[in-house]
């Protein structure tokens, strides 16, 4: 009986150990992107030119954006009519009134 209640427990922190492992792992490859995108980063501040530069350079990164959302609501809306097509097919006999 003892025996058994050793090996459980030593299954246990085996278990608890593989988690621990994981989550190491996960932590040194978060860790390691981090470090990657430090290393990235400029070691002196950029030149990021006059004021209309920066202004046409954020002009344009909004514009990216809105291109993106716009995008993101294109794709949102024909999913939804194809998901609409679908439903009607798998419920043939109901209406959309019910």
């Amino acid at each position: 009986m003892q025996q058994q209640l050793i090996t459980e427990i030593i299954e246990h922190m085996a278990h608890s150990h593989t988690h621990l492992a994981r989550m190491l792992e996960a932590k040194r490859d978060v860790t390691l992107k981090m470090s990657e995108l430090i290393q990235a980063l400029p070691d002196v501040q950029p030149d990021l030119g006059g004021p209309l530069e920066l202004m046409d350079n954020a002009q344009m990164l909004t514009q990216s954006v809105i291109s993106y959302l716009s995008s993101l609501a294109d794709l949102q809306e024909i999913l939804a009519v194809h998901t609409q097509h679908i439903i009607r097919d798998l419920y043939p006999g109901e209406s959309e009134d019910e």
